[in-house]
């Protein structure tokens, strides 16, 4: 039995079927939603009000709260963990309570601010790997790299999507140096410059708990840094498919 509005979204050129990803994702909610247009009489997804887009999310972490061993995101807007305000941040992008998201790919970096103000916050700069240039505090740059040691930990409403990614995979320290006197190199994130491992079948829900956190291997202070007194953040930046208003809908679907 063929799905209604199989293949079709309102508004949106043909699916490239190239584009397993998208057709996956595509298919997965006419699957899910057939009740609901079937009741509300609707060909396509857009017409119950659920419209799926390429989109991304950024969680930032706030390492500069003492000696931790775990790191762990807000994922929702609204939500808040150990180190971050229900508040997000100005560059966030967080879920929509609404919403949910299919998980492409993610990447992790790591940055300092020099303070927690908007405009501050604002203009901090991704790094990719923890740069002593940058991190200059006594043994600041060295307790970073405890993150690159840790795992990674993903679960969904109860389900465990990962129990031990490893995250040194996602450090990255460039051949090119920076300036002429110093011996470090670059450390400016660049959209290719990490592994991103794609995950299609995590899918992040508005409404459901999202658990998304770093565990290290021991209790550590990542913010060494009393002569500054600045703030070190651990940033993940997710890619995939946002689902506008599939969280609505989830009683139903």
């Amino acid at each position: 039995m063929k799905t209604p509005g199989a293949g079709k979204q309102k508004g949106l050129p043909p699916v490239n079927l190239k584009n397993a990803l998208f057709n996956g994702v595509m298919n997965k909610y006419l699957s899910r939603f057939e009740k609901v247009m079937k009741q509300k009489g609707a060909k396509d997804l857009q017409t119950i009000g659920v419209r799926i887009t390429e989109g991304y999310l950024r969680f930032e972490a706030n390492l500069s709260i003492g000696s931790t061993g775990t790191i762990q995101f807000a994922v929702v807007e609204g939500d808040q963990s150990p180190n971050a305000n229900a508040t997000a941040n100005p560059n966030e992008q967080r879920l929509a309570k609404t919403d949910e998201f299919v998980i492409e790919s993610y990447s992790f970096q790591l940055a300092k601010s020099a303070t927690t103000s908007i405009a501050n916050l604002t203009i901090m700069k991704p790094d990719s790997y923890p740069d002593p240039a940058i991190f200059t505090g006594s043994g600041e740059a060295a307790n970073l790299y405890s993150i690159y040691n840790g795992n990674l930990f993903i679960q969904i409403d109860g389900i465990v999507w990962t129990q031990q990614g490893k995250m040194l995979k996602y450090l990255y320290i460039p051949e090119t140096q920076q300036g002429t006197t110093n011996a470090n190199p670059v450390s400016e994130w660049w959209e290719n410059s990490t592994v991103r491992d794609g995950y299609p079948s995590i899918t992040l829900r508005g409404n459901g708990k999202n658990v998304i956190q770093v565990n290290l291997g021991s209790s550590i202070n990542l913010a060494l840094n009393a002569t500054t007194n600045t703030n070190n953040w651990l940033i993940m930046q997710v890619d995939g498919y946002l689902v506008q208003n599939a969280s609505k809908f989830a009683t139903q679907g």
